[in-house]
């Protein structure tokens, strides 16, 4: 079974994400709206046009309608028209003549809107270029901008084009208006390489115009890894007298990441000055170099104390960034626990369980403190299976009288899963009482844990019939410990089904991983789980589609919805939905101009997702190699070694074409994981050296 989401699953569960607005009750309809393009009344039309940019890509029919509006007689229509066009983005390529007749036309309070637009359209706006470029020869400051950003868009970053506008770009830096700044600022990240020479010798003229440099550091974040030839000028930036260019300066080293680890001794130096908004950002661009700042983490931990609360919040951060190597933090992260600001507590929290395994020996003694047990159950769950060692501490809980207590505890217990067997007396016990409210949570529980010697009481909880919501949950947990029991699976089946549609979460998610567990035997189940895809609970939603993945290619019904959930708010719900495109398989290719798009995408793990499921929706398609390649080497380097295997085992299906890839496969090979070499070692073979 592909097990490419379970972080992503595992941290959903534990801290749901906001409902969505994604699916809006009586929003009118793409149609209707083009429709209303055409009434006679003006009023009308640009209303029309107004909500059609409101729906952005999910307006991508109405770009022909639209188009058409370029021409309409009254200027707020066509003004209307043409920011609904940039807000569709790539789907609006057929605008692009039009776009391009208004730039060379004479009706000049369009033309910042029209560029705008064909900047947002993308590389399907190329015959734009020499239009454009006249632009940014003008006279006129702002529209330069405008025009350099769209170019820097379009064309590919090595393009001479670009090159020549580069001087342009860094002379709007010192702009007095803050658009133009911001246009220029991120065209030159953009531009990237191009642009480094001349954004240096901006940073190195600091003292001179400290506030372009300030600039030309916010560009040089915006490249990320790309700006690491300016690390040692950055590092000398740090030393400016202005406060602008030192934050700024450390935020560009931070986007720079581990490459720029020659700056954490001076960036180190920065959370003892007088100044809280540098110690902040000090601390924030620390987390950004993550592990490679491992020789801050006593001063970050230091910093837990800082009288300003933006400064704690941030090296609590910082800490979680830096991740397992942060360990000799742990202790201060249990006090940060008890800060009085909230954002400083969850991170502290978050933090604790990035570092990992090495927090839970710390954390057992705190699930005896009344003022930080809450906690400390909520990041042992986080950890899941790594929490193992406090099983027993855990079940000592249950005896506890605080009920939503009790039940976080159960469930962490769930979390952690077969590990957690110390727990299973006490949670048959819960099982066992008729009068616990807590027997669904202690069925799941068991559940997950695979407790063999519960199926009796769960067997007879449903004999009872006292409880509909263990009713509901007792055949989950006995496919979750039996998924190959035809008998358990058979009378689970048509209950798990019933249950898609409790009011409860705990029942739905229940009910969807067992499902998950049985895989595709439980085909019957996809019609629900697609219409669950509406739920206004993302934790819901991905695990829904984590159901419909595991079903695999009979789950190819529930294709328009799980599209619909790539576009989604939540990050975790989309990275999902490509998990179960993916495991669909070649029924799945409708979603591949999707998942290319994807592949644009400045989400770095979106574009693994995606890259992931292309290339098991059609691996030999033309081009395929080409876009997936890159993301899946990178997921070869991720946290979790599952995820790091099945970037493996998707190279392989990429075969010999995915030959540049060894290198990177043959360190896999050498990882620490077993599955990950094998998998490594397995795609070698198929691609060939």
């Amino acid at each position: 079974m592909k097990t490419f989401f379970s972080l992503v699953l595992g941290f959903c569960l534990i801290a749901p994400l906001p409902a969505s607005g994604a699916f809006r009750d009586g929003e009118r309809s793409v149609a209707s709206l083009i429709e209303e393009l055409k009434s006679e009344t003006s009023a009308t039309r640009s209303h029309a046009a107004e909500a059609l940019g409101d729906l952005g890509p999910e307006a991508a029919a109405a770009a022909p309608a639209l188009t058409a509006a370029l021409l309409d007689k009254n200027a707020a229509v066509r003004s209307e028209a043409i920011l609904a066009l940039e807000r569709i983005g790539p789907a609006a390529r057929v605008a692009v003549p039009k776009l391009v007749e208004i730039l060379k036309g004479e009706d000049s309070k369009l033309y910042s809107g029209a560029i705008d637009a064909l900047g947002s359209i993308g590389r399907d706006s190329a015959e734009a270029a020499p239009v454009l470029i006249e632009f940014l020869k003008g006279d006129n400051q702002s529209l330069a901008a405008a025009a350099g950003l769209a170019l820097a868009r379009i064309l590919p970053a090595e393009s001479l084009e670009l090159r020549d506008a580069v001087p342009v770009l860094v002379k709007s830096l010192n702009s007095k208006q803050r658009v133009i700044r911001g246009e220029a600022v991120r065209a030159l990240g953009l531009i990237g390489s191009q642009a480094l020479p001349a954004l240096m010798n901006v940073v190195g003229n600091a003292a001179a115009d400290p506030d372009s440099a300030a600039q030309a550091e916010i560009a040089m974040a915006w490249m990320g890894p790309e700006a690491r030839p300016a690390v040692p000028v950055l590092i000398e930036a740090l030393h400016s007298p202005k406060e602008n260019v030192v934050i700024h300066a450390a935020g560009a080293l931070g986007a720079i990441g581990r490459e720029a680890k020659d700056a954490v001794p001076e960036i180190r130096k920065l959370l003892k000055s007088k100044v809280a908004s540098i110690r902040t950002h000090a601390a924030s661009s620390l987390g950004d170099i993550g592990a490679a700042s491992e020789e801050a983490v006593d001063d970050l931990a230091a910093a837990l104390k800082d009288p300003d609360e933006h400064v704690r919040r941030e090296a609590t951060e910082a800490l979680g960034k830096i991740g397992p190597v942060a360990k000799a933090a742990v202790p201060a992260l249990i006090e940060a626990l008890r800060d009085d600001v909230g954002t400083v507590t969850v991170n502290a929290a978050r933090a604790l369980a990035r570092i990992g395994p090495d927090a839970v020996p710390q954390l057992i003694p705190a699930l005896k403190n009344e003022k930080l047990r809450h906690w400390a159950v909520v990041i042992l769950g986080d950890l899941g299976p790594a929490a193992e060692p406090a099983s027993a501490a855990l079940a000592a809980t249950l005896s506890n009288s605080n009920y939503e207590f009790v039940r976080e505890a159960i469930l962490t217990l769930a979390r952690i899963g077969p590990g957690a067997k110390p727990a299973v007396p006490a949670l048959m016990k819960i099982l066992g009482d008729p009068k616990s409210k807590l027997r669904p949570a202690a069925a799941f529980a068991l559940g997950s844990i695979g407790a063999k010697e519960a199926t009796g009481l769960l067997v007879k909880s449903l004999e009872q019939k006292d409880d509909s919501k263990l009713q509901m949950v007792a055949p989950a947990a006995l496919v979750l410990i039996e998924p190959d029991n035809e008998k358990y699976a058979r009378l689970a089946l048509p209950r798990l089904m019933d249950a898609l549609g409790d009011k409860w979460d705990l029942v739905r998610i229940s009910a969807a991983a067992a499902i998950r567990r049985m895989g595709p035997r439980a085909a019957a189940a996809v019609p629900k789980l697609a219409a669950g895809l509406k739920d206004s609970s993302p934790a819901i939603r991905v695990e829904f589609l984590w159901s419909l993945g595991a079903i695999g290619p009979d789950a190819v019904a529930a294709l328009p919805d799980i599209i619909k959930a790539m576009s989604a708010e939540e990050s975790p719900v989309r990275y999902t939905a490509c998990y179960a495109l993916g495991s669909i398989g070649r029924g799945a290719s409708e979603a591949i101009p999707l998942l290319e798009k994807n592949l644009q995408s400045s989400d770095d793990f979106l574009q693994v997702t995606s890259a992931w499921a292309l290339a098991h929706i059609n691996p030999h398609a033309d081009g395929v190699t080409d876009l997936c390649l890159q993301p899946l080497v990178r997921a070869l380097k991720l946290t979790d070694p599952r995820a790091r295997a099945e970037a493996a085992q998707a190279l392989a299906l990429l075969g010999p074409p995915a030959k540049s890839a060894v290198p990177a496969l043959k360190e896999s090979a050498r990882d620490d994981d077993e599955a990950v070499r094998n998998a490594a070692a397995e795609a070698i073979q198929k691609i060939g050296e």
